[in-house]
């Protein structure tokens, strides 16, 4: 993340793909956690963002639909 390695460990829980991930950012370590999971019929994905610092917390949701 510009110019700074993360790492990261990824593995399934069922149908649902988890990402935990470290990194450091300046003197600033963070984490993060992303959940992907794929709808049924495989037209919907969704991801949900979870970031944590000694700035704060963030998170957000994604949602991608196939046309």
């Amino acid at each position: 993340m510009f110019g700074s390695p993360i790492k990261s460990t990824l593995k399934w829980d069922g149908d649902t793909l988890l990402i935990d991930a470290k990194g450091q950012f300046g003197d600033t370590e963070f984490t993060g956690q992303e959940k992907w999971t794929l709808s049924d019929d495989g037209k919907t994905l969704t991801i949900v963002r979870h970031f944590k610092s000694s700035m704060g917390e963030d998170g957000h949701k994604l949602v991608f639909e196939k046309q």
